[in-house]
């Protein structure tokens, strides 16, 4: 059949041109399926509009070629499909490219921005850098103190329930040597328990010593990271001047040194000086001694006066009555003793502790005499009478240091168990429990005017507490061993302080600065102790000696 269009011939039956694809005419008799017809085989009875189909122009031709197609051949769904999946993807691969070529674009001009305020503030992000790394280092130090503390603490748990068990196994043999003598077997448990409880105890102390030099370096940390940030603080504060304008401003400077020259070295004793103290009048120097006397001394010509005897052990403390006319001295023999200071005679004895009595005290108003015991108690007694009036209990460890308020109304006490407690001394009741210290508290004085504690410890530190509220108000750091004795001026602006450094230091009690450091003891210094007059200090040392300093000018 001949296209009507280009004239070409065609297969018979085709309905469409094979060269131009327009349409071909139909025969007469072709069947025709009737859109309407319900089977193939009925004929179609509608007139088939011939110019519908023809081509109109180029896209004509192109939807009759894809028309052609897809009647013709199911491939051609699949083609168009599979077509379709492959525009699909590329654009979604397109765009996600697109897309990240943007955040890019912006990440980078993120980072130049971020480049450029660096750059501008170099200097200051260096120095933010480097005060992190520092806070890092005093983070990281703090960390590993606490952390070694907490295993020696465990260490020192273990040993000492090791330890009572030992004990629980001696007492035991103990019993049973005592009950059969001639047991040889149970001897030599008895020295192989002692010998094994003998190196647990030096494991205990040694983790003891341990625990308090980490806590001392702990609280030193500390003590520095507060000075640091207080210092930085007042940095902040300072106001410049302003332009054009000159602030001369000349700051008054007063000497921040005190010098106390040796004044009288008084020589007696046959062993360690372990407690002096002036008389009320400063006439007289008292001291007790680890040769179980109590000696009395002309303050002014460094004669001694009397020796006082009784004691059948150490003598760590003594005091004078507020009139100065008798002494109490404290002994590791059990017991307290009065003397007469004029005579020098032996008034009473006190008995009634059950271990040393390390400490002992006179209220102001003389009515009380307080005894701080290793039995953990202190008892108030009636100096006139010798009548325990009462037992005080509440102390984990022996109590080791005394003294009531100005108005005798309270007793503070200070243990090993690192306390610091307040008494009501007419009930003996507890009125407070100061903490702060990380060792034992050897000693403890109180302002002229009441106001102000201070407290000395093994921690190698002195705080200084408000007495009436026990807030703490600062530590004083300088020493390098143990702080065993504080004492104040009269006037409360000066602290004395002994050490095991060997060292007397005279503080500021204001700015908690040192003053003064007097050097002359070649070993511990025990006790120290203001002369009412406020010009002299007394001194006594485990090198036998006693040294009265005395202010210049």
């Amino acid at each position: 059949m001949n296209c009507p269009s280009c004239s070409k011939e065609n297969p018979d039956g085709a309905l469409f041109c094979v060269h131009c694809n327009a349409v071909l005419e139909v025969a007469d008799n072709a069947p025709l399926l009737d859109a309407g017809a319900d089977e193939p085989g009925d004929l179609a009875t509608k007139d088939i509009d011939i110019d519908a189909d023809k081509p109109r122009g180029r896209f004509g031709a192109i939807s009759n070629v894809i028309r052609n197609l897809l009647i013709g051949n199911m491939w051609g769904w699949l083609a168009a499909t599979l077509v379709l999946i492959i525009i699909t993807s590329i654009s979604v691969l397109l765009w996600q490219a697109y897309s990240a070529k943007g955040m890019l674009i912006t990440e980078l001009e993120l980072q130049k921005s971020e480049l450029a305020k660096l750059s501008k503030g170099k200097k200051s992000d260096s120095k933010k850098i480097e005060d992190l790394k520092a806070q890092f280092k005093i983070d990281a130090e703090e960390i590993r103190l606490k952390t070694a503390l907490e295993v020696e603490a465990k260490l020192k748990a273990d040993y000492q329930i090791e330890l009572q068990k030992l004990y629980e196994q001696i007492k035991t043999l103990k019993a049973q040597i005592s009950s059969a003598p001639g047991s040889g077997t149970s001897k030599e448990d008895y020295a192989r328990l002692t010998e094994k409880t003998r190196k647990l105890a030096k494991r205990h102390t040694e983790a003891t010593q341990e625990i308090a030099r980490l806590k001392i370096q702990l609280l030193r940390h500390t003590g520095k990271q507060k000075k640091g940030a207080k210092k930085a603080h007042a940095t902040k504060k300072r106001s410049v001047p302003k332009k054009g304008k000159t602030a001369t401003k000349t700051a008054k400077k007063t000497s921040s040194k005190l010098v106390f020259s040796q004044y009288k070295v008084l020589r007696g004793h046959s062993n360690w000086v372990y407690s002096v103290s002036f008389s009320p009048d400063g006439k007289r120097v008292a001291s007790g001694s680890k040769d179980r006397t109590v000696k009395i001394w002309d303050a002014n010509k460094g004669v001694l006066l009397h020796t006082l005897t009784g004691h059948q052990n150490w003598v760590p403390d003594i005091t004078f009555s507020p009139d100065g006319k008798r002494i109490a001295s404290a002994s590791w023999d059990k017991t307290v003793k009065l003397w007469d200071t004029q005579s020098g005679a032996q008034i009473r004895t006190f008995r009634g502790h059950r271990n040393w009595v390390r400490a002992v005290a006179f209220s102001p108003d003389g009515k009380l005499l307080a005894s701080g015991s290793s039995d953990k108690t202190i008892m108030l007694w009636d100096p006139e009478t010798g009548k325990l009036l009462r037992t005080l209990t509440g102390h984990q460890q022996r109590v080791r240091t005394l003294v009531f308020s100005t108005d005798s109304k309270r007793l503070y006490s200070g243990s090993w168990d690192q306390t610091i407690r307040v008494w009501d001394s007419s009930t003996g009741a507890l009125i407070n429990t100061l903490k702060g210290h990380a060792d034992s508290i050897n000693s403890i004085a109180i302002s002229k005017d009441g106001k102000t504690l201070a407290s000395a410890s093994a921690d190698e530190t002195i705080r200084l507490w408000d007495a009436a509220t026990g807030k703490h108000i600062k530590t004083i750091f300088g020493h390098q061993q143990a702080v065993h004795s504080v004492s104040f001026s009269p006037d409360g602006r000066w602290l004395a302080s002994g050490s095991s450094d060997k060292t007397i230091r005279i503080w500021d009690t204001k700015t908690g600065k040192q003053l003064g450091l007097l050097l002359g003891h070649q070993d511990w210094v025990p006790s120290v102790d203001f002369a009412p007059d406020g010009r002299r200090i007394v001194s006594g040392g485990t090198d036998n000696a006693i040294i009265i300093w005395k202010y210049k000018d």
